[in-house]
């Protein structure tokens, strides 16, 4: 080879979903130019000795709120890129619960150019989908969204209100109108999937009997409410084939659901988030508040069932859906509290750690965490790989690396939040690379705002891989 090479990842373990080899990895201009055990693959500006380490193709966390514009308090584009970095993410994909919304072409672009500046991982946008939006989603496609997100409920959270403007169902029949015209874009639809009439009843009946302790919320939102979503959101997506994505699935009614919706050739995918794989409503007890998330952490059986889904296929990815609030939103009662989990930085190690007790293995972590990703989301295989002209993101894991999760030595802003404080684990990630920019050097975080790229689907135009459960 005789160009030149910015960066060398020699004698490390490449991951696919199917195979494992030991090769090392050439970079040049910001794409991977070489794979191989070539002796002339020398001279590189930069030298990452991988012996003994494992790389994933870069791991994309497609679920985070950071927050920016309109909540520093809470968290930034580079505090919420720092955690990324830090915990092996090369690129995130950033809901629209911002303020403004993203629900606005220009507001795309003004989004866009302020998380550039800050981000030190590359990134991509959500567009919201609600009634408000109908008339504007076409126009926010072409503005660079690599998805849109609508949320089935009618109402936002008091004192949230500019959050959520333009996300919202305001009426069921808007269901099919969102459906229809996000299906017009090509682009992507998650859905946060939880029926608001269903979960409105139990709240008020909770209320009434005066329930304040943590697991009234646990029972305020009841499984068969995502099941309920689930299906009327499936079988209007397949009326319009539009690319239903089901967002941070928390049950075994949703997995059982999605599995029989798949298995009749209905065009979906779903994912699910490390909280629900290893957490259950007995920690609301425990961690109170702090555990409030939405969808809520549910029962054993359908822990055991989310395992299940993600093994056989009929889970398609994980994510962290890291939302992070201040110790004053958080600290509240449990019908006040704000919902949600800043663990971006603890989704790779948490997962490793299942990789060393057997809970799935190590090709099809890098399949739900990266490769599919980057195919649901229509950004492979520029994203999601590692092959020759591919972005060269890639994190590193070291197996044998044991730990302990620290709220001290986290970098999100929201760190004192974490459900994860004390855990052990057993594999952590040890460089984080991102499009040959190494971003995170053995635990230290070492890249530098405005390393981040803001990515279209434009840009990748022509090289789209198939969704794995989208091929006709």
């Amino acid at each position: 080879m005789h160009r030149p090479v910015d960066l060398l990842i020699k004698s490390g373990t490449i991951v696919t979903p199917t195979d494992m080899f030991s090769a090392d990895v050439a970079v040049a201009d910001r794409k991977i130019v070489a794979i191989g055990k070539e002796t002339h693959l020398q001279g590189a500006d930069q030298l990452i000795n991988a012996e003994g380490k494992f790389l994933l193709p870069g791991v994309i966390d497609t679920h985070v709120h950071f927050r920016d514009p309109g909540f520093p308090q809470r968290e930034d584009f580079e505090s919420g890129s720092r955690a990324a970095a830090s915990g092996g993410i090369t690129m995130v994909v950033d809901m629209p619960n911002s303020v403004p919304t993203v629900v606005e072409p220009d507001t795309v672009k003004m989004k866009a150019e302020t998380c550039e500046k800050k981000s030190l991982v590359d990134f991509g946008l959500y567009g919201g989908a609600g009634t408000h939006s109908l008339g504007k989603i076409k126009a926010v496609a072409d503005a660079g969204v690599l998805a849109f997100k609508t949320l089935l409920a009618n109402y936002p959270t008091p004192g949230r209100e500019p959050e959520f403007i333009g996300l919202h169902l305001e009426k069921d029949e808007s269901l099919i109108d969102v459906s229809k015209e996000v299906a017009e874009t090509g682009v992507v639809h998650v859905f946060h999937a939880e029926t608001d009439f269903l979960i409105r009843h139990e709240v008020e009946r909770l209320k009434r009997m005066g329930r304040t302790d943590p697991l009234a919320h646990v029972e305020s939102r009841p499984a068969y409410a995502e099941v309920d979503a689930i299906s009327r959101i499936v079988m209007v997506g397949r009326e319009y084939n539009d690319k239903v994505h089901i967002a941070h699935m928390s049950s075994e009614g949703g997995t059982d659901l999605i599995r029989a919706t798949k298995s009749q050739g209905t065009r979906v995918t779903a994912e699910t988030c490390v909280h629900y794989l290893l957490m259950t409503r007995k920690d609301m007890e425990t961690l109170g508040t702090r555990a409030k998330i939405q969808p809520p952490l549910r029962d054993p059986s359908d822990q055991a069932a989310l395992w299940q889904g993600l093994n056989d296929g009929t889970i398609d990815s994980i994510c962290s859906d890291h939302s992070p609030f201040t110790e004053e939103e958080k600290n509240r009662d449990i019908w006040q509290a704000l919902p949600g989990a800043p663990d971006v930085e603890n989704m790779v190690p948490l997962m490793l750690n299942s990789v060393k007790e057997g809970r799935i293995s190590l090709n099809r972590l890098a399949e739900v965490s990266s490769v599919n990703p980057a195919k649901i989301f229509g950004i492979y295989p520029r994203k999601g790989a590692i092959q020759v002209g591919s972005d060269a993101d890639i994190t590193i894991v070291d197996l044998k690396a044991k730990k302990e999760i620290s709220s001290d030595a986290m970098e999100t802003k929201a760190r004192k939040h974490t459900i994860f404080e004390g855990w052990k684990v057993i594999g952590w990630p040890v460089f984080t690379v991102v499009r040959g920019n190494v971003v995170m050097r053995d635990g230290h975080v070492v890249g530098k705002p405005g390393t981040g790229r803001w990515i279209t689907l434009s840009e990748t135009a022509g090289q789209k891989g198939q969704s794995p459960s989208w091929k006709k």
